[in-house]
This record gives structure tokens, sequence and C-alpha cells, in this order.
């Protein structure tokens, strides 16, 4: 099974808010959570109202 590509994730919670950056490889929301992961490790957590906006980029792996 192939690893799950890494992406840089910028998460917004304000018009205000210069953004949070977190790597991470999978995205999940259940319920009125939203949570990235990192190797199966919650790396980041907030409710998905608190989240206006996310993008996310490739991430350049080191060979």
């Amino acid at each position: 099974m192939q690893p799950k590509p890494v992406r840089e994730f910028t998460v917004y919670t304000s018009s205000e808010d210069p953004g949070t950056l977190v790597r991470a490889d999978r995205v999940e929301t259940v319920g009125d959570w939203f949570t990235l992961y990192l190797d199966g490790q919650e790396v980041y957590g907030a409710p998905r109202e608190h989240v206006l906006q996310y993008t996310a980029k490739a991430v350049e792996e080191a060979a």
C-alpha cells in the first residue's frame, strides 16, 4: 500500500487570521469536527464552524 502524500495545509479561522500551517496526509470531517492527521496521529483539530477555509499544496520530499 502506497503511503499517502504529505501536504502543507493552511487553515484560516477568521478573516484576520494569517493562517496556521500544518503538514498532514489526511483530512477528516466527522460531525462538527475538522481534523488533520500525519502518520495516523492528530496534528490539528478544531470545530468545523471555526474553520472558514483551508488550502493545501503538495510537499516536495527530499530524496
